[in-house]
């Protein structure tokens, strides 16, 4: 199927064959987003098939972002899944190839949480967890840092670190995120 989407993409006149790399790496940065990492990696290689011999740089630059993001991601699941696994030295390649590529990597937390693997998966730490668990709970900032011994400050950067890593916005969508998780 990817093989014939390319075939008929570079077929197209060099206006339409732009529009079409522009589209695919568009809709490669949507479905990584998603967390379909096989249809973000497969539209990126179209995008880029048809990005670099029509010479549109910026738009095989786009593609070639999407695959490395795409990358970064398996590499973070795979270290999650070793890791779980008690493989500590293949965890330990996983993340060193993470930090090789200047992705952040998850380090050992200092919070009392199990990380589950979903996770574990987006790079949430324990302490993430602890903050999460309490966020859920519908508390303050404050008193997650009374109950946690961490300033508010510091409560605000982990509740910020979450909403990044889970594609929410507010409180809230963490508190229905973490519902979802414990179904």
């Amino acid at each position: 199927m990817a093989a014939d989407h390319l075939a008929a993409a570079r077929r197209l006149p060099a206006a339409r064959a732009e529009e079409a790399a522009r589209l695919d790496a568009l809709e490669a940065q949507v479905a990584l987003g998603a967390g379909r990492l096989d249809e973000a990696e497969r539209l990126a290689g179209v995008a880029l098939a048809v990005a670099e011999p029509a010479g549109l740089a910026e738009v095989a630059c786009e593609a070639l972002e999407v695959a490395g993001r795409v990358a970064r991601q398996r590499d973070l699941e795979a270290a999650g899944f070793f890791a779980a696994r008690g493989d500590e030295p293949v965890a330990a390649a996983c993340r060193a190839l993470l930090r090789r590529a200047g992705a952040p990597v998850p380090r050992a937390g200092r919070g009392d949480s199990a990380v589950p693997p979903d996770l574990r998966a987006i790079g949430v730490t324990s302490r993430e967890a602890d903050v999460l668990a309490l966020v859920a709970e519908g508390l303050t900032n404050a008193q997650i840092g009374g109950r946690l011994h961490l300033s508010p400050r510091t409560v605000e950067k982990h509740v910020a670190s979450l909403l990044a890593k889970t594609g929410g916005q507010r409180r809230t969508q963490l508190a229905k995120y973490a519902a979802a998780l414990s179904r």
